[in-house]
């Protein structure tokens, strides 16, 4: 007997929406009810920082918002997003947010709502829970000049100068706000400068190496190997440790690198 299917649609411009599409729509809903249902709000994929041709964007994603699924199907043009407020701006430097917030539900026909998803500029003090965050920087008329190649986790800590800080943009895991991709890099290319890496310090930059998103429990692991008490409720603090757990580490001669075959300790870490 036939237990599942799997349909495409492709629509088009002016078409009628058959029965069957309408239930492929419904399928699509909880396929990700279904994949992410244990998700906190955040970013689930995309919303990736970079540039093209001397311009900002947030590439193309999937965001979980108020339990609400929403698909940024165009890159954001940051720079377009600071024109637009350039014109109407009439204030001084402030540090302010890129933030998604979502509309509110709209009836367009029976037992049809929409919401439509939007991205702002705001005052970072304004950003609340209903309020998606994408960066934070010091805004002020006409800015433009971030070298987003050279950050390092030590700007990353504050928004003044010329810098984006992506520390307080939340990435969904199962069960799970982390960071972005972005700070797991900056945090991996931390650890490729130590000189004798320890075993722990070697296990965690395999992790970031392999991984697009990790777990903060993994970086607990790495925290009790360097025996650094962390506030995991401060994103700040957790960045602040782990520079200075890298820091000062002590060296030790012929460092191994943990393998995933090699048996571990039951902190998680290899066996040294």
């Amino acid at each position: 007997m036939v237990v599942g299917k799997s349909t495409s649609v492709e629509f088009k411009s002016g078409m009628l929406l058959s029965k069957e599409m309408l239930e492929q729509l419904e399928y699509q809903t909880h396929l990700n009810e279904l994949q992410y249902n244990g998700y906190p709000d955040g970013v689930i994929y995309g919303l990736t920082l970079y540039e093209d041709k001397g311009k900002l964007f947030f590439s193309t994603g999937l965001v979980k918002l108020m339990g609400d699924y929403f698909y940024i199907h165009t890159p954001i043009d940051i720079y377009s997003l600071l024109d637009n407020s350039d014109d109407n701006w009439d204030k001084g430097t402030i540090h302010s947010a890129i933030i998604l917030e979502a509309s509110t539900p709209v009836l367009i026909n029976e037992g049809v709502c929409m919401k439509e998803i939007q991205v702002k500029l705001v005052d970072q003090s304004t950003v609340h829970d209903d309020m998606l965050c994408l960066a934070e920087f010091q805004y002020y008329k006409g800015k433009r000049g971030w070298d987003i190649e050279n950050s390092d986790l030590e700007s990353q800590l504050n928004t003044t100068g010329t810098v984006f800080s992506l520390l307080n943009a939340c990435y969904s895991l199962n069960s799970e706000s982390v960071f972005s991709p972005y700070i797991y890099d900056l945090m991996k290319q931390h650890l490729e400068r130590v000189e004798a890496p320890l075993n722990e310090d070697n296990y965690l930059l395999f992790m970031l190496s392999q991984n697009r998103l990790i777990s903060f429990e993994t970086l607990r692991q790495w925290f009790r190997c360097k025996k650094l008490k962390v506030n995991f409720n401060s994103r700040s603090d957790i960045i602040e440790k782990f520079i200075k757990g890298v820091s000062t580490k002590k060296a030790v001669s012929n460092p191994v690198v943990s393998h995933p075959h090699t048996p571990v300790s039951d902190d998680g870490f290899g066996m040294g």
